[in-house]
């Protein structure tokens, strides 16, 4: 068994004509949020093998803050696809990852990471899930190796 988390970043600063989607940073709010978030990854003995993130500033600062609340030594993966990137573009991301990592954790944007989240868990719950900002989601999957994460692997779904 496998272990999917999928975390959408915390609160960022509002969209303004000054200051590029890419660089908004989180807000004091947000930081709060990606703390919040590496508790609940914590107190679920949640141990990601490798972590993933949209390199843009408020899922990176998301990252490094759950990183660091988790103790989690390994480097931030941060391919440029990943910003603002469709469900298929993250689901091909996660599929690259290797085979002996029991444990990821991907950190990304909207619309995107809510619909892998319910596109993988589309048969356990319908189609319903939201994911909001700071929101983390644990999907148990039954894959020998990331290459093969089909909806069809999941076998379990929570939000922490």
């Amino acid at each position: 068994m496998r272990e999917l988390l999928l975390l959408r970043h915390a609160e960022a600063q509002p969209a303004r004509p000054d200051l590029p989607d890419f660089d908004r940073r989180l807000t004091a709010r947000g930081r709060a949020q990606a703390r919040q978030a590496a508790r609940r990854l914590a107190a679920a003995a949640a141990r990601p093998g490798v972590l993933l993130a949209s390199p843009a500033a408020r899922t990176r600062e998301t990252a490094e803050i759950v990183a660091a609340g988790i103790g989690y030594a390994g480097g931030i993966r941060q391919p440029p696809a990943l910003y603002l990137a469709s469900a298929p573009v993250l689901l091909s991301a996660l599929r690259g990852c290797e085979d002996e990592v029991p444990t990821l954790l991907l950190v990304g944007h909207n619309p995107g990471l809510c619909a892998l989240a319910r596109e993988l868990a589309q048969a356990l719950l319908g189609g319903t899930l939201e994911l909001g900002l700071g929101a983390l989601c644990r999907l148990t999957v039954d894959v020998p190796a990331w290459r093969e994460l089909t909806a069809q692997a999941v076998s379990a779904v929570s939000l922490l």
